[in-house]
């Protein structure tokens, strides 16, 4: 790396693990009209995943920093989510 520059490197793993029941339950009105309200009832199904990310940053300058990182959350049954974020920081 040339003078002033800096790469550096990250990457995590972890297991998260639900600590609520499977089953969740809110209840919601407006301020304005008490009477009007509703449930919302579901069952989480991803009570349990392990979580891996990894990214990039390079500081070129003093001002000017681009960054990259990917990470998925595996799920049980074959399930995953991927997601991704690109930054550029310019101090001016």
């Amino acid at each position: 790396m040339k003078q002033g520059r800096r790469l550096q490197a990250e990457v995590s793993a972890s297991w998260e693990q639900a600590l609520l029941g499977r089953k969740q339950a809110q209840y919601a009105q407006f301020e304005a009209s008490p009477q009007t309200g509703f449930d919302g009832r579901y069952a989480r199904v991803d009570s349990h995943a392990l979580a891996l990310r990894a990214g990039l940053t390079l500081q070129s300058s003093e001002r000017l920093r681009l960054g990259v990182s990917a990470g998925t959350r595996l799920l049980g049954n074959s399930r995953a989510d991927i997601s991704g974020n690109v930054s550029l920081n310019w101090a001016f």
